[in-house]
């Protein structure tokens, strides 16, 4: 058997390395002339290779050989054209919501197929470039290197295998990995479509950041209990049905295209955020109206007082996508946009000082 095995790999001719740092190449069988690619894994479990042999997943690469060899396992697997999740959110920094769902649904009935088998399956890897968008527009999970059946003893895992960020607390050994694993992976990667961070760095705001708190709760117990009840909760925000968000997920829905134009504070319509930035404007107003300066036009600096105020609010707050448009908001170090933001604000405060002396 083991013979026949490697006589078919042997018809694989090796195109160009695909990775920098992993033994993974394209390769094209000689008789059909189609391209693959083959992989050499030393970190894997050859029955869930084994399975998906016997067994193609829907959304996952089709595997055709997979044996053991001195230096890893030698797997042989199709090769999808396409984009991964991390090179488009290189381009674009971050996803709308629709967007990020769209690719999260396809994601989970991925998952659904891996869960449902008996013993579950768990991939303990997703992130962003583990996921492509192949050229028919459909998701495609790869790289299972990293995928195990579920234990029924409940052994805790030795070694961690996954990603930093996107691995779960019980991956580095304090408790038996799960489908719940996976949940939440799930949580920080839709985390990152929609800001661009990891939660640690910065959870997303609005009726999704329920979602992805108990998707990456640190006791796997607080998470969601499977790819469906996840999949029911994201439906009920997508719909405005969630509890406690549902009225601003309506009115937002409803009114998006004149709620952009309102300033900043008020343009998610949630009430108590709309009382707060209400009275902060009006306090700063009264402020402008009442200002008092020794030599000049008095009316002339409370109006520039006043501009110069709302342009550092509005460059502040994002105005109708302004740091969006400068591309500052995809710069991904926190401080790096902190002190351009900054930057932008002194620029039009200067700029209009410098107006009003040109009025005076």
């Amino acid at each position: 058997m083991d013979e026949k095995v490697t006589a078919r790999l042997s018809r694989y001719q090796d195109l160009t390395r695909l990775s920098d740092t992993h033994e993974v190449f394209l390769v094209q069988e000689q008789s059909s002339r189609k391209l693959y690619v083959r992989k050499l894994l030393s970190v894997y479990d050859l029955r869930v290779y084994d399975f998906l042999i016997r067994t193609p997943l829907y959304g996952l690469p089709r595997i055709y050989e997979a044996k053991e060899t001195e230096d890893g396992l030698s797997v042989i697997e199709e090769y999808i054209a396409g984009k991964s999740l991390s090179e488009i959110l290189a381009e674009k920094g971050r996803m709308s919501q629709g967007e990020a769902l769209h690719i999260f649904r396809q994601l989970l009935r991925i998952l659904r197929g891996l869960h449902e088998q008996m013993p579950p399956i768990i991939h303990r890897d997703i992130k962003p470039s583990n996921i492509l968008l192949s050229s028919d527009g459909f998701i495609k999970l790869i790289d299972l290197n990293a995928a195990k059946f579920a234990s029924s003893a409940g052994s805790r895992d030795t070694v961690l295998i996954g990603t930093e960020g996107y691995a779960a607390p019980e991956q580095y050994g304090f408790s038996p990995s799960s489908t719940r694993t996976d949940i939440y992976a799930l949580g920080v990667l839709l985390n990152v479509m929609l800001t661009g961070r990891l939660p640690s760095e910065e959870t997303v705001t609005g009726p999704l950041r329920p979602v992805i708190i108990r998707c990456t709760a640190i006791s796997s117990q607080d998470r969601y209990g499977s790819v469906q009840e996840l999949e029911k909760a994201i439906d009920m925000v997508d719909t405005g049905t969630a509890p406690g968000g549902s009225a601003v997920s309506l009115i937002q829905k409803k009114q998006r295209p004149w709620t952009r134009f309102l300033p900043p504070g008020m343009r998610g319509l949630v009430p108590w955020k709309i009382l707060l930035s209400g009275i902060g404007y009006i306090c700063f107003f009264l402020m402008g109206f009442n200002m008092k300066v020794k030599e000049g036009s008095i009316w002339l600096n409370r109006i520039f007082f006043m501009l110069s105020g709302i342009c550092i609010i509005l460059i502040s707050g994002n105005y109708l996508g302004i740091l969006d448009k400068l591309g500052i908001t995809k710069i991904k170090n926190r401080w790096g946009r902190l002190v351009l933001i900054i930057l932008l604000d002194f620029l039009a405060f200067i700029g209009l000082i410098w107006l009003m002396s040109a009025f005076e």
